[in-house]
């Protein structure tokens, strides 16, 4: 019975590799949305992308050669934060929120996610491995806007994490671990 069944799963493993194959590498999910006072920005097939919060048709942002993904808007929306891979790293950029040329705000060899702005307005909160002991977790990191060199949070590691609205607390998942689950913790 089971010899019989092998020349089956052999047509049927052949078909899905050959699907998967024709399958276009840049063919992605809509994914990372993040809302402002009236649009939406998210990452499909490696670009950027921003459309109406009352619906309509999506404009594409960005169309630098690479892929970009975690946007945030700032908090009064006229700027987008998010993580690029322009030259073969991460890094964080920022580009106004109708479009154009990323300007460029981290420089480090390790990847930069993009968490949240800052509630002044003035730096984003991201994520990285770089000071991490053998690069194994990420910290949390502020960098300016404006340019120069970001600051180390105060925290042995860092994930996930956002800014109060009143930007005097910041939850945080303390670490990534391989089975998905970490401890949120809030800082004041």
């Amino acid at each position: 019975m089971i010899k019989s069944l092998f020349p089956l799963l052999i047509i049927a493993l052949s078909g899905f590799i050959h699907a998967q194959e024709s399958h276009s590498p840049d063919a992605l999910m809509l994914r990372f949305p993040d809302i402002s006072k009236d649009k939406i920005v998210f990452s499909y097939a490696g670009d950027l992308y921003s459309v109406p919060k009352t619906g309509g048709t999506a404009t594409r942002l960005t169309s630098v050669a690479g892929s970009e993904a975690y946007a945030k808007f700032s908090p009064n929306g006229d700027k987008i934060a998010f993580s690029g891979n322009y030259d073969g790293n991460v890094d964080i950029y920022t580009i106004p929120s109708s479009g154009g040329v990323p300007v460029r705000l981290t420089h480090n060899p390790t990847p930069d996610m993009v968490n949240e702005w800052f509630v002044d307005g003035n730096s984003i909160l991201f994520r990285s491995q770089q000071n991490s002991p053998s690069y194994r977790y990420n910290k949390l990191w502020k960098q300016p806007v404006k340019g120069g060199m970001p600051e180390l949070l105060p925290l042995e590691y860092g994930e996930f994490a956002s800014v109060s609205p009143d930007g005097k607390k910041l939850p945080f998942r303390r670490l990534q671990l391989k089975t998905g689950h970490g401890n949120a913790i809030v800082v004041e």
